[in-house]
């Protein structure tokens, strides 16, 4: 049976912490994703230390270079997929650097499909969310539904913009629809000011892009990209497959967590990724993370 073709990228910007998250997500796409070297992709913005750059090289990633897009901080993953590399894939992992795998995730793609998690939260709600759609010309609107972890209602196709799963053939139509509709809500920014959310310009964005399109999404379960950030004893969808910790390290490097808050699965994970970024701590990844950590 032939094995799909699936790529991993993320995108690494000019600051130690990013390049240590970077060191520590690739290092666990090896050990715990069942991924080749070749089959992962950091994309880099032009300030990005060369010291950094020769070494990720050493392990045998591809280093493909961006331009700053849109906001030139949120929105540079989009450029990710203006990269012709990439679609020669059956599908694309995009991740954010601040995230480790601890299990394959092969089955996250679904063809025809894009997938990823629905957000964790009404950011922004779905009344802001109908309102955009509304500025935006469209005559219908995406499927309610209700959000996991936080209570209320949002579309089924907003997702969580930490983790998604592109088939190759679609990155080029999705490219052209993401950047479009990013440049537009940076235009009409106003809206999302006004509720305090115009962070999220990516995540809406791709949302956008994919209504237009008409691309089914396949919702994937918390497991796929678990947010560290929240009480964990609520979930019980088991053991994460991919740790979402944001900027929730301490000095050492590792993931802090609070085990009163904590189901085993969820410490057992949490454990296991803290072994991996431990491998690190010989690196300049880590290094440059704990020089800029004490200067806090």
């Amino acid at each position: 049976m032939k094995r799909d073709l699936i790529y991993y990228s993320c995108v690494l910007d000019a600051t130690p912490v990013f390049f240590y998250q970077t060191w520590g997500l690739v290092q666990s796409l090896l050990k715990h994703g069942d991924a080749l070297v070749s089959d992962i992709f950091v994309h880099h913005t032009p300030e990005v230390d060369p010291s950094y750059l020769r070494e990720l090289a050493v392990l045998g990633v591809h280093l493909v270079p961006i331009t700053r897009f849109g906001d030139g901080k949120y929105c540079n993953k989009i450029v990710q997929t203006r990269s012709i590399k990439l679609d020669i894939a059956d599908a694309v992992v995009f991740m954010d650097t601040d995230m480790i795998v601890l299990a394959p995730i092969r089955d996250a793609f679904v063809p025809q499909h894009i997938s990823g998690r629905i957000v964790g939260g009404p950011n922004p709600s779905i009344e802001t969310l109908t309102e955009i759609f509304a500025m935006a010309g469209f005559a219908d609107l995406p499927t309610v539904c209700e959000i996991e972890i936080m209570p209320g209602t949002t579309f089924q196709s907003y997702l969580n913009g930490g983790l998604y799963v592109v088939p190759g053939f679609l990155l080029r139509a999705l490219n052209k629809g993401w950047e479009k509709w990013a440049l537009w809500l940076r235009e009409n920014i106003g809206v999302l000011v006004a509720v305090g959310k115009e962070i999220h310009v990516d995540q809406i964005s791709f949302l956008l892009a994919v209504h237009e399109l008409a691309i089914p999404v396949h919702n994937l379960a918390l497991t796929y990209n678990y947010p560290a950030q929240l009480g964990h004893s609520m979930f019980k969808s088991g053991s994460p497959r991919v740790l979402h910790y944001h900027r929730n390290l301490n000095a050492n490097g590792t993931i802090d967590t609070d085990a009163s808050r904590s189901d085993a699965a969820y410490l057992g994970a949490v454990a296991l990724a803290n072994v991996g970024l431990s491998d690190c701590s010989n690196s300049l990844a880590f290094r440059s993370f704990a020089s800029s950590f004490k200067q806090k």
